[in-house]
């Protein structure tokens, strides 16, 4: 036992001041921050299985981590929160591929160890809700300058087809990686997971591509570029350019919606776009019968005594193999006879004077029959006879004195005349004194020529136009007077 003290007393009188003079030094390096522990923790960020801490950096105010997803399925996370940082990040994670997410909300002292838990809950594609836990140990750096990375993925990008053409679109990354983004890289294929680089445009969110075949599928990723490199691709985007104006095919024709005259009928088509257009077409376009059918009747050709009217079948007109109109097409009308109003015929010549001499009467006729009344018509209006006197000069008369078988004596007594005779049917006589007979009305004298005696002749009036004729031979004692007019014959 003395020997091990002993032992231990020549140890530290030889090493004892060369150990005090050492532990003076490190705490004089310590004091002035020359060997401070924080300068020797070791870096750490570690998470459960499946999501990967590629890079990080703790400055006074954030953390920023850049994890990458090895979990076989897209993800959502919805919070990632670290320490005493009071902001979180959150943003969609694809599988394969590598986001930045910065926390902010930190207050940190530059030069210390930084020694927080992370706590990231995530959405898996089954909808559940997990949480992974991890540890980050690392040094606050001064200021607020971001750790510069690769821009995270662009999200969602779209294609629509076009005819000979597809139009991309995409958002901006969730993080440009502390450098602005510069451009975008387009990558196409025929194959899905089979692109190839097609061409890079600026910072634009969109990009059309021309030229492609119709019918043919194409698909799309997209990349972010910024001053540090090339993000992780986009989700994969797919389209086929088609033409709406070609149809690969063809519906049924409907019904047509008229059985003649015109109608139309559809029938739906499929363009190369998958859209349905619809075809129009004509449809039953032969005319349609029409029977044909009277117009009215016309006017009658005249009111009375029989016209004609007539109809014509154009109401409407026959056409397409209808039928004809039946019945006529003219006929009789106002058939009833016209009334006609007597006129008078002409005047006949006036008769014969009733006297040759010493005034007498004539007279002339005409008829109703130029034309006659018929049907209701009136009658000739005035007289249908006339008469007018005749022969008004006087008469003169040779007298003759006649004697039973004497020659003829001429009678110039006026003693001889004892009364006026009236004419009678154009002869005038006087009946003479010593004359018995008293005749009236002497005839033409007439003469036996044997005998040489003068006959005398007389008629008398039966009132019905005609006459009694005698004629006898002058036998009597008594002489008589003929009075002759100078105009008999």
């Amino acid at each position: 036992m003395q020997k091990r003290g002993q032992v231990a007393l020549e140890f530290l009188m030889t090493y004892g001041l060369a150990i005090l003079v050492v532990l003076i030094a490190i705490g004089a390096l310590s004091y002035f921050g020359i060997l401070s522990p924080d300068r020797f923790i070791p870096r750490k960020c570690a998470l459960e299985p499946g999501i990967g801490c590629m890079d990080f950096k703790v400055d006074e105010s954030t953390v920023i981590l850049v994890l990458r997803n090895g979990k076989g399925e897209d993800i959502t996370i919805n919070s990632i929160k670290v320490g005493n940082c009071t902001g979180s990040s959150s943003g969609t994670l694809n599988n394969g591929e590598q986001e930045t997410y910065v926390i902010s909300g930190c207050t940190n002292t530059p030069g210390k160890k930084f020694i927080g838990d992370i706590n990231l809950t995530f959405l898996s594609e089954s909808g559940l809700t997990h949480k992974h836990l991890g540890r980050l140990i690392d040094k606050i750096e001064a200021g607020g300058t971001p750790l510069i990375t690769i821009p995270s993925a662009p999200l969602s990008l779209s294609a629509a087809a076009g005819n000979s053409q597809i139009t991309l679109d995409w958002n901006a990354p969730l993080s440009d990686g502390g450098a602005a983004i510069t451009n975008y890289k387009i990558y196409r294929g025929i194959s899905s997971g089979l692109e190839s680089f097609l061409t890079e445009i600026g910072n634009f969110l969109s990009y059309t591509d021309l030229g492609l075949s119709n019918g043919q599928p194409y698909y799309y990723q997209v990349s972010a570029v910024n001053s540090i490199g090339e993000s992780e691709f986009s989700n994969e985007a797919s389209a086929t350019p088609c033409d709406s104006n070609t149809i690969v095919s063809y519906g049924i024709w409907g019904s047509c919606s008229a059985s003649c005259g015109g109608g139309t009928q559809t029938r739906t088509n499929t363009n190369q776009c998958g859209g349905e257009v619809e075809e129009i077409q004509d449809c039953n376009t032969q005319c349609c019968p029409v029977n044909g059918g009277w117009s009215d009747w016309s006017s009658c050709s005249a009111s009375c005594g029989g016209g004609t009217q007539t109809r014509t079948c154009n109401n409407p007109s026959q056409a397409c193999g209808g039928s004809a109109c039946s019945g006529e097409s003219s006929q009789s009308c106002n058939t009833q006879c016209c009334p006609v109003n007597g006129d008078w015929s002409s005047w006949s010549s006036w008769s014969s004077c009733s006297v040759s001499c010493g005034g007498g009467t004539q007279t002339k006729s005409r008829s109703c029959n130029d034309p006659s009344p018929s049907c209701g018509g009136s009658s000739c209006s005035g007289s249908s006879s006339d008469s007018q006197s005749c022969n008004t000069q006087a008469c003169t008369f040779d007298i003759w004195w006649w004697q039973h078988g004497g020659s003829s004596i001429p009678c110039n007594d006026p003693s001889l005349f004892t009364n006026q005779a009236v004419p009678e049917n154009g002869i005038w006589a006087k009946t003479v004194t010593g004359c018995p007979l008293g005749v009236v009305d002497i005839l033409p004298r007439c003469w036996d020529d044997s005998n040489n005696h003068l006959f005398w002749c007389g008629r008398t009036d039966n009132g019905d136009g005609t006459w009694d004729m005698s004629c006898g031979p002058m036998t009597s004692n008594v002489a008589q007077c003929l009075i002759i007019p100078t105009d008999s014959p």
